[in-house]
Parts: structure tokens; sequence; C-alpha cells
């Protein structure tokens, strides 16, 4: 029998060595040549991760896209919980809507609150019976459901009704007020003796018709009118103007004219009683005082209200007509007399006026009146003066004896004067 050493047989570990500083085990050289990270300690790759991660160490945790810190966790844990609370919040606020619209729905037709009476005064303009023939309100209607626009679009049908407000008062009251559109001014048409109430809407309201005593021009009573109503007179506008009830004011004249009222200072236009607009370029307004003041187009508006109040200032109780078209160049005629009887402030349509100075028995001389609007102011002899017409007139000096009258003028015309004094103008 044979003998010898015997040796069992030894398992084989298939183990991966790593070496420092050597070429690594036949795994990380597959690894290094497919140019992915290994995990070894030795000259392969590193992780970025790792690398990412090493600064962050203890603060936070290694994700794809980064980095992600406690306190980012907690921010967006705190957005997740306000959008739930606010989404929570919103669902509840739509149930509320939900049921407060179906509740509204069933009590809207309710006849507990069906109108039983409805409460309303007169205007001064507008009747009870205009009121009841316009108003109609079906049967059955209630306090929620009533139809608000067709109360207002039945009642403006008045142009005296600017606007409507309406009040409930349950269950079954109904008030309705009727606020009436304010005058803005009695615009007088260029002939005939027919005036139409303007709003201060700018909206034309009705006709009117001017009644002129014995004696009395028609402007003269147009303007009593329109003092009555608290407002002041428009004359002098051209035949093209064509008023329609309701409906807006669309002239280029009478726009003119609201752009020297908006633009002139409260206080001169509290002295204003009347306007003529013959164009758009060719406005004059009249004051209290009888004082006419030519004001062409409605530019440089408050340096014309400045000339204006300072030659009335300058000449006070003398002036008689003030022309500030250009108000670098202004011209004027005033008289210095005594014995100035006023005028009645409106703007009349005489194309002149005579009067009788001393009984007839005065004698005076003078210049020669202009051609032109705004027409100088006439000389007279045997105590008779006369004023002239036409356009772009200068005034001419007169001298005279006895009492000098402001007459009533209209545009291209001035009152009559005679008496002791004289007119100036450039």
């Amino acid at each position: 029998m044979a003998t010898g050493s015997s040796r069992r047989p030894s398992k084989r570990r298939d183990t991966t060595r790593t070496t420092v500083g050597g070429r690594g085990s036949r795994r990380d050289r597959q690894a290094r040549q497919a140019g992915s990270p290994t995990r070894g300690t030795g000259s392969g790759t590193r992780p970025a991760f790792l690398d990412q991660g090493q600064g962050q160490r203890g603060r936070g945790r290694a994700t794809k896209g980064g980095v992600t810190t406690g306190r980012e966790k907690r921010e967006r844990h705190a957005r997740e919980r306000r959008l739930h609370s606010l989404g929570h919040a919103l669902v509840v606020l739509l149930a509320v809507v939900a049921v407060l619209g179906a509740v509204y729905l069933v009590l809207r037709n309710a006849p507990v609150f069906e109108i039983q009476s409805i409460e309303t005064e007169a205007t001064e303009h507008v009747t009870m019976a205009d009121i009841q023939n316009l108003l109609t309100v079906p049967e059955g209607t209630t306090l929620l459901n009533v139809d608000e626009g067709q109360i207002q679009a039945e009642l403006s049908k008045n142009p005296w009704v600017a606007s409507v407000s309406i009040e409930r008062d349950f269950p079954g009251t109904l008030r309705v007020t009727v606020n009436e559109r304010k005058v803005g001014a009695l615009v007088l048409m260029g002939s005939g003796s027919m005036a139409w109430y303007l709003g201060e809407d700018n909206v034309w309201i009705m006709p009117a018709k001017v009644s002129a005593r014995s004696g009395q021009s028609v402007t003269d009573a147009a303007l009593a009118m329109a003092s009555d109503a608290g407002t002041l007179l428009i004359v002098g506008v051209p035949d093209t103007v064509s008023p329609v009830s309701g409906s807006e004011a669309t002239d280029a004249e009478l726009g003119a004219v609201q752009e020297f009222r908006d633009g002139f200072s409260a206080d001169f236009s509290s002295q204003i009683v009347s306007y003529s607009a013959a164009s758009a370029d060719n406005v004059t307004c009249t004051l209290a005082s009888g004082v006419e003041i030519s004001l062409g187009s409605p530019t440089s508006i408050s340096s014309k209200e400045t000339v204006a109040k300072e030659l009335i200032s300058r000449y006070a109780d003398e002036l008689t007509y003030i022309n500030v078209r250009v108000p670098s160049n202004p011209s004027y005629r005033r008289i210095s007399s005594d014995q100035v009887q006023a005028g009645t402030g409106a703007a009349g349509n005489a194309a002149s006026d005579s009067v009788v100075v001393g009984g007839g028995t005065g004698s005076g001389e003078g210049g020669e009146t202009g051609t032109g609007s705004d027409g100088g102011a006439g000389s007279g002899t045997t105590g008779t003066s006369t004023t002239g017409t036409g356009s772009s007139g200068t005034a001419t000096s007169t001298t005279g004896s006895g009492t000098s009258n402001q007459g009533t003028g209209s545009t291209g015309s001035s009152g009559s004067s005679a008496g002791s004094g004289t007119s100036s103008g450039q």
C-alpha cells in the first residue's frame, strides 16, 4: 500500500482584490474602461454624488438633482398644508354660495314678498300722473325679482327724469324716487319766440314758449325765464341747432359755450347772465352789470378772464364793452358820466337804438361810427345818439350832455350811449 502525503482539495475563492496604487482588479479595469465610477479606493473615479453630499453631511440627504435640506423640506411641507387649507376653505365657500343661491331662488318668487304697494313722490316738473302713466309693475312681482332696469327705462321716457332710486321695504312695499334733471341753460332759438331747456348733463329737456309783455323784447323775456329757473340764457344760436327731447346736444356752438363755462372761475361765472354763440369761434357773454365781453373761440380762456377782470377793476361802472378775442391786445368802450343807467344784462338783437337827451334840447358832436361787428358808439346831434352796427368796428369818442343809457345789445351791436363822457378803444 502506497503511502504518501495526501492533500485535501481547497475551495478556490473568487474574490476581488483592491490594491493601493496598483492597477486594481479586473472588475475595476472593466469599470474604468466603461467610464463608470467605482466604489474602490484606488485610482478609480469617485462617484459624483459622494462629492456633492460631503459638504452637506449631517444636514441633508443626497437626491438625484442635488441635496434637499431640512429647511426646504419644512417649507415644502408648510406650502402643502397651506394649499390643503385653502382648498378646503374654497370647497366650504362654494358650498355656502350654492346653498344661499338655492335659498334666494326660492325666496325671490315667494308670495310673501309680493309687491302690495308702490310709494313715490312728484317733483317740480314730473307729476304723479306722469309717473303713474309710465310706471308698470306686473302683477305677482316680488321685491326680490322686480326689474329695476325696466323701471328706470320707463320713467326716463320723461326727459325731466335723470335717474331713479329704488328701495325695498319688506315684506311688500316698493319705494321709487325720481331724481329730476337739473337745468344747465335756457337756449333761445335763432328765430321766433321758442326756447329750450338744456340739462346740466347736456341733454335737451323740453321746449318753452317765451311770452314777452308789451314793450318787452323776446330776449328780455327769455332772460327773465332763465333767471326764474336759476340758470343762464344762451342766444344767437344758428338755425342748424335742432333740439330733440331726451337727446344729447352735439352742436359745436353749444360745445364752445360749455368750454368757456368749464374754464372760467366760479367767481367770474357767477357774474355772467347770458352767452351768445353765433358760431364756435364767435362767442360773447354779458355780465349782470350789462357789460358785453367778446370772447371769440374757446382758447386761452383763463387769460381772457384775467384781462377782462383787470379792465373791469380799472374802469369800474364805466365799461360797456370789452373785446378779449386776442388777450394780448384787448379793446374796450367806456363812458364817464355821473348819470349812467345800467342795462338789462341781456344780449339783445336790436341793430340800433336811439335816445333823446335832455328832452331834445341837448347838443352833441363827435366822431362817426365804424362799420363791422361790435360796432363803435355813434355820436348824435340835437340830443340824439345812435349805435353803429357791422363788423370789426373801432370805438370812437363821443361828447355831449344829458343822461347816458346802457342799452341792450346783441352780438355785433352795442346799446346806445350819449351824454357827457368819452368812449375809448383800440
